[in-house]
């Protein structure tokens, strides 16, 4: 009861929304409700991405894939320059087996974010589904963007060691 008063005076700030989600998981049976304070949260606090992925996460993890789905695109549209959104959405479709899924959020991504760690996810996603051309070409892109990351050129010597 008190965090409910909590919330509803300072409901705009995303820490009180994270400590209620916090103390509902310590209680028994708690996802539920947990899932409304945290759809309640992200009305409340947009921007706050870190509630979004939250709740991507909780869906996701309790075998909703289509909410959690649902609950990233509404997220790309609170913040459309999130790196963390975006590669959350990538991660989701990669573990889902998705490939063409991710890869066509990783292009858009690249147009909107622009960051070393998306164009690293691009690069490692078609590195793991074996399409090496594809993945030096990003790397060559994403190094010439972001040319002080160690990370890109060590992939790209990765790659190149495999076609020996």
């Amino acid at each position: 009861v008190l965090w409910r008063v909590i919330r509803g005076a300072f409901g705009g700030k995303k820490k009180v929304w994270i400590k209620s989600v916090e103390l509902e998981k310590m209680s028994p049976g708690g996802r539920e409700e947990m899932d409304k304070i945290l759809t309640e949260g992200v009305e409340r606090v947009p921007k706050a991405e870190v509630l979004w992925l939250m709740l991507a996460k909780s869906q996701w993890v309790n075998g909703s894939v289509e909410k959690a789905r649902g609950v990233l695109a509404r997220a790309f549209e609170a913040n459309p320059t999130s790196e963390n959104v975006w590669l959350a959405g990538a991660k989701l479709e990669m573990d889902e087996g998705q490939w063409d899924n991710a890869r066509v959020m990783l292009k858009e991504a690249r147009g909107k974010v622009d960051s070393r760690g998306v164009w690293m996810k691009s690069a490692v996603l078609e590195r793991e589904r074996g399409e090496y051309e594809e993945c030096l070409r990003l790397i060559e892109e994403g190094v010439k963007r972001h040319r002080d990351d160690w990370k890109m050129y060590a992939i790209a010597g990765q790659v190149c060691e495999g076609d020996l």
